[in-house]
């Protein structure tokens, strides 16, 4: 028996505007760090070769850490972004309806 389309609908908001965890919050940030770093890798013609030699780690460490679901360090995050010329920083923000706390991490090229 199928479903009427607006039972669907108020599932799929009640789940998009339910409370984030802290691990949920981690996360997309992580994601969200790792888009950045993957795209200004390949904008600047950066091998995971280049990468491990400015970390010092071997290639086979950096695949794994590029292609793998991670649980990466602060500190590991700013060195990765260091090597591919972004500054990498937590801004804080306002927060939303129903208090909310919305996050965003922040990415920006070296002038």
């Amino acid at each position: 028996m199928k479903k009427p389309l607006k039972d669907i609908e108020k599932k799929v908001n009640d789940l998009l505007s339910a409370d984030l965890t802290a691990e949920d919050k981690a996360w997309d940030i992580i994601f969200e760090f790792y888009h950045h770093v993957l795209t200004r890798m390949e904008e600047q013609n950066i091998t995971q070769a280049d990468l491990a030699r400015k970390l010092g780690k071997s290639r086979s460490a950096i695949s794994q850490l590029l292609n793998k679901t991670p649980n990466i360090s602060v500190i590991r995050m700013v060195e990765i972004a260091d090597a591919v010329g972004l500054e990498f920083s937590l801004i804080s923000v306002k927060k939303r309806k129903k208090d909310q706390i919305s996050r965003s991490s922040h990415v920006d090229e070296y002038p």
